[in-house]
C-alpha cells in the first residue's frame, strides 16, 4: 500500500507535471494577426451620366462642407475618377454647381455669405444658378484629374444657431 507520505509525492508530482506542461503549450502557441483599414472619407461619386448602372467614370465632389469657429476654409476640391475605361474619346465632361441660398449660409432670419472657389475664382453668382467650374476630355483629365477647390466663411456670427445653404453639383457630357 501507498503511504500518506508518497501520496502527497505523487500528488505533488502529478501537479507539477501539469503546471508544466499547461506553460509549455502557451509558450508554443502561434499567434495570428490581422489589419483592418481606418479611413474617412469626406466626398459623394457621380456616375458617368451617359451610363449611370455601368459608368465608366465619376466626378468626386465634397459630400458635405462644414465651418466652425476653427474652420474656416475647407477644401472642396473635385476629381476625376475612372472606371471601366473612363471618358470616351471625343466626349467633353462638365461639372458645375450651384447654391440654394446664393452661396449664404441662413439661419435664424439672419444670412452669413461664404466664397466658394474653383480654378482661383469664385464661384459667386445667382441663386439657384450653375456655375461650371471644370470642364475635360479624356487628354487633358489624363495629365490633372482634380481641380482644386476651396470654401471659405469669413464672417462674424454673434447668435447662437445653426445656419445653412446646400450645393448641388451637376456632371453633364457634351459630344
Amino acid at each position: 500500500m501507498i503511504d500518506k507520505k508518497m501520496k502527497t509525492t505523487l500528488v505533488g508530482a502529478l501537479a507539477l507535471t501539469l503546471a508544466l506542461s499547461g506553460s509549455a503549450l502557451q509558450v508554443a502557441a502561434a499567434d495570428q494577426e490581422t489589419t483592418v483599414p481606418v479611413s474617412y472619407s469626406n466626398t459623394k461619386d457621380i456616375p458617368d451620366p451617359d451610363n449611370p448602372d455601368n459608368p465608366t467614370f465619376a466626378v468626386r465632389v465634397p459630400s458635405k462642407i462644414v465651418f466652425t469657429d476653427v474652420n474656416r476654409t475647407i477644401d472642396a476640391s473635385v476629381e476625376y475618377v475612372e472606371q471601366a475605361g473612363g471618358v470616351q474619346q471625343g466626349i467633353t465632361v462638365n461639372v458645375a454647381v450651384k447654391s440654394a441660398n446664393g452661396y449664404k449660409l441662413q439661419g435664424g432670419g439672419e444670412e452669413f455669405p461664404y466664397t466658394l472657389t474653383y480654378m482661383d475664382k469664385p464661384t459667386l453668382s445667382g441663386k439657384d444658378s450653375y456655375t461650371e467650374i471644370w470642364s475635360f476630355d479624356k487628354a487633358s483629365v489624363a495629365t490633372n484629374p482634380k481641380k482644386a477647390g476651396t470654401a471659405e466663411f469669413n464672417q462674424t456670427v454673434t447668435k447662437i444657431g445653426s445656419y445653412t445653404d446646400t450645393l448641388t453639383y451637376k456632371v453633364s457630357t457634351t459630344p
